[in-house]
């Protein structure tokens, strides 16, 4: 038995009740961070938009873990288990998708980039099978060995997709800030190295994720619950950082449009407005 399983057990009560609401909290945190990137007048931009699918992927993720933790499970009606809403590829989609139309809002998305959206809807058929394995299928031991490749398939497209788009989405801020550094004499009002630095965390957590999944896979089960529970931690985290950036760095979100040619390859210099002050 590991460490993390015996300090469970010793403070069971006193443990469980402080995650469930730390995780609770974050949860409606990220509710309502979503709610100013959809209806708020300044910042119910596309890019955001694109920001708060990712958000709401992590607090569907919260959510699950909330009833996990409190082992409330089979008090949740089947209609909610069966429903498409555990969906992991939402969270680099929408971050590559966000940091595409900050930096130029009226990119037209190529076949290429549009392949995040294929992805998402992968997944979603993924979680709809869990409905026709629980009506017709009679065996339970069918059934657990059917939901367990469903889970290992989603986890393994939430790796790769977080694997591609992530490390896409860090190089395309890079090559903007490098546009800056080339344009201007001090980028302090329009550096976008908060986002940088919350792309390489978020990665840092993937790469947590992946080190989980093969837990999860090889059977070590403890191991495995540990490495998620410090997932869980790192998505509350990052979901309180957006919180202080909005009520600190509210200019982060403010975007109007920077000019680029869309055609230009990235590694050729980007040309922005004079404006730009305003924009970042």
């Amino acid at each position: 038995m590991s460490w993390f399983s015996e300090l469970m057990q010793s403070n069971e009560n006193l443990v469980t009740g402080f995650f469930a609401g730390v995780i609770m909290m974050a949860f409606f945190h990220g509710v309502l961070l979503t709610s100013f990137f959809f209806f708020s007048d300044q910042l119910a931009t596309r890019a955001n938009k694109y920001l708060s699918l990712s958000i709401m992927g992590v607090c569907i993720i919260l959510a699950y873990e909330f009833i996990y933790w409190l082992e409330i499970e089979n008090h949740i009606p089947d209609w909610i288990h069966f429903l498409p809403l555990y969906i992991r590829t939402t969270i680099p989609v929408g971050l590559y998708y966000y940091v595409i139309f900050l930096i130029q809002p009226n990119h037209q998305l190529s076949i290429g980039e549009k392949a995040g959206f294929y992805i998402i809807g992968f997944e979603v058929f993924l979680d709809l099978i869990y409905i026709p394995v629980n009506l017709f299928v009679k065996s339970s031991e069918d059934i657990l060995l059917i939901e367990y490749y469903i889970d290992t398939i989603g986890w393994f497209l939430g790796l790769s997709a977080a694997s591609y788009f992530l490390p896409a989405a860090l190089k395309k801020v890079n090559s903007y800030q490098n546009s800056l550094f080339q344009n201007y004499s001090t980028t302090s009002d329009k550096s976008l190295g908060w986002l940088r630095n919350f792309l390489i965390a978020t990665f840092f957590l993937i790469v947590i994720g992946l080190v989980s999944f093969l837990q999860y896979v090889l059977g070590l089960w403890d191991a495995s619950e540990f490495t998620f529970t410090l997932i869980t931690i790192g998505f509350m985290l990052l979901l309180f950082w957006i919180g202080y950036a909005i009520i600190l760095k509210y200019n982060w979100f403010q975007i109007e449009p920077v000019p680029a040619d869309d055609n230009t390859e990235e590694t050729e210099n980007t040309k922005l407005s004079s404006k730009t002050d305003k924009y970042h």
